[in-house]
């Protein structure tokens, strides 16, 4: 399934109770943008109870970065504080879209692309499983990123890491808090 959001204004974007996976697929979630300059700008992103082999968030702008709660077959969290991130802020629905909630399905992969900048209130990941394939997020900006309560692992190890916060992910403020590393292999 793909989401074609490029230039809309949304209220909200909510995938809930999903599976995916396909085995010729690498990414079974993933977040495109039209370049490197080019955003998917939200105010709240949740990422909650979500089971995966491996999540990668890169190339983003988050004003305030929250991951609790969480285990992993090996965590790395480098992201980059900088000076000058914005807090998104969507305070008006007026002139925005209304997307149906994706729920209750299955898929081979999500796949959220915005070839033009894009707004949305809130962005909802929630009870999401992917058996195959990783998430990829990236190129976007928010006032809150929330990745919680969440299963990421491959069965390689602890020391070579399935959740992944890169460097080029920069942050106003983080709060990382009771994650896990324990052996994990996600089926």
């Amino acid at each position: 399934m793909k989401l074609n959001i490029g230039g809309a204004r949304i209220n909200s974007i909510i995938i809930d109770d999903v599976n995916v996976g396909n085995a010729t697929i690498t990414q079974s979630l993933k977040t495109t943008t039209g370049g490197a300059t080019v955003f998917i700008e939200c105010d709240e992103v949740l990422i909650d109870n979500v089971v995966a082999k491996q999540l990668t968030l890169g190339v983003s702008e988050i004003y305030n970065l929250v991951i609790k709660d969480n285990k992993a077959d090996g965590n790395s969290f480098s992201p980059t504080v900088a000076n000058g991130i914005i807090d998104i802020t969507v305070t008006s629905d007026r002139g925005a879209v209304d997307l149906p909630a994706i729920t209750g399905s299955d898929y081979d992969r999500i796949w959220i692309d915005a070839a033009t900048a894009s707004t949305c209130a809130k962005l909802t990941i929630k009870n999401v499983n992917s058996y195959t394939g990783i998430i990829d997020l990236s190129n976007i900006k928010a006032g809150t990123l929330t990745i919680q309560n969440s299963t990421f692992g491959s069965g390689t190890g602890i020391n070579s890491a399935d959740f992944i916060v890169a460097a080029t992910t920069k942050v106003s403020t983080s709060t990382l808090t009771n994650n896990a590393e324990q052996a994990i292999s996600v089926k």
